[in-house]
């Protein structure tokens, strides 16, 4: 009587699993800096809300292939022996980012069929559903781009099918877990390569694709609110020739009245102080009319949206004012002229429900000073 194979995807050594999960979360950490672990207060909140440029809910599937290592125990047969472990294996996945950290992940592997002598073979399939856990400061951004690491843990079940082996499965559900690097573009498309063990039977690497879907909001331009100009008389002139002609004044265009209002195109990068070329480019013009208006002195304001906790909101337009402030004074405008006062996100002039709105919101303004 032929003794039957043991296929037993569920260890009953405990320690192992758990020095896996250990292994597969510290690997993850170390493929993006330990720093990601303990970050400061500026350093969350800024990974946490970036206005323009933040993590969404997409959803994505992949397609990958590798090489899976087959180790069904043999060792109650006197018969059989495994001799064909190393099998092409391949992944199809589908999976939803729930917020920067976390992303589930449905996955159906062919893991190829490990061989035995003198002959026979054993196929195997997988269906799981993981947790990703990203890491790494890239983890926050739009379709995750760039390079992030993750761990995986989930549970799964093992379809077998024999090829004239004898077999018993005692469980085909188990757990999983895994490590993997994923770079991203900001198209949707990346490349994602990984380790997952499924408990002691099998450990499959692979490299795939991964596509994410979703369009990114755009930005609206704000628009300029200048102070109304008054219209043009004109010329009165009297008729008698005999009068010299006498014509009334015409009242003129002040153009130091119009710095008053939102400043269209005076945007930054995202999370940052640093000005965008747009604004440098309206700025400079700005400090042209300043040059012309010597005796005006102005109030710079900046404002943000209410994505993010108040008090990085209130820091962060601080910054933005100081940096608009710091801009004209290189361009020979002095300081005494200028003033800078940060509102956060305490004065919107539009919803924060919407991009548009939170578009709207965040800006800088002029305020001439009596």
């Amino acid at each position: 009587m032929t003794n039957p194979l043991t296929l037993s995807p569920i260890s009953k050594r405990l320690p192992i699993t758990t020095r896996k999960i250990a292994t597969a979360f510290a690997v993850s950490v170390l493929m993006t800096g330990c720093t990601t672990l303990q970050p400061s207060a500026n350093t969350s909140a800024k990974a946490a809300y970036d206005p323009t440029d933040r993590i969404e809910d997409h959803i994505y599937v992949g397609i990958g292939m590798g090489l899976s290592h087959l180790n069904p125990d043999a060792s109650e047969s006197s018969t059989y022996d495994v001799n064909d472990r190393v099998q092409n294996a391949g992944l199809l996945n589908v999976g939803m980012d729930l917020s920067r950290q976390v992303a589930i992940d449905l996955q159906a592997v062919n893991l190829g069929s490990a061989g035995f002598s003198p002959e026979g073979s054993i196929d195997y399939k997988e269906y799981s559903a993981s947790a990703l856990l990203y890491m790494g400061k890239n983890r926050h951004r739009y379709k995750r781009r760039g390079l992030s690491a993750y761990g995986r843990f989930g549970a799964g079940y093992l379809q077998n099918k024999t090829n004239g082996v004898p077999y018993q499965k005692d469980n085909g559900v188990h757990l999983l877990v895994g490590f993997g690097a994923e770079y991203m573009t900001q198209k949707g498309l990346g490349l994602r390569a990984e380790f997952i063990s499924y408990e002691e039977d099998i450990n499959y690497g692979q490299l795939g694709l991964i596509y994410r879907f979703g369009q990114q909001d755009e930005r609206k331009p704000i628009e300029t609110v200048a102070a109304p100009v008054e219209p043009v008389v004109p010329p009165i002139v009297a008729t008698p020739v005999v009068e010299p002609v006498v014509e009334a004044a015409l009242p003129e265009t002040n153009r130091c009245l119009e710095l008053t209002g939102v400043l269209d195109g005076v945007n930054f990068h995202s999370d940052s102080d640093k000005l965008t070329n747009e604004s440098i480019s309206v700025l400079s013009g700005l400090a042209d009319t300043l040059r012309e208006c010597d005796s005006t002195s102005i109030t710079v304001s900046a404002h943000t949206d209410s994505q993010g906790p108040e008090a990085y909101n209130e820091n962060l337009s601080q910054r933005r004012a100081v940096s608009v402030v710091n801009f004209l004074d290189g361009r020979g405008i002095d300081t005494n002229r200028l003033n800078s006062q940060a509102f956060g996100e305490r004065l919107p002039i539009d919803t924060n429900d919407t991009a548009e709105g939170r578009a709207n919101n965040r800006r800088v303004e002029l305020l001439i000073n009596e």
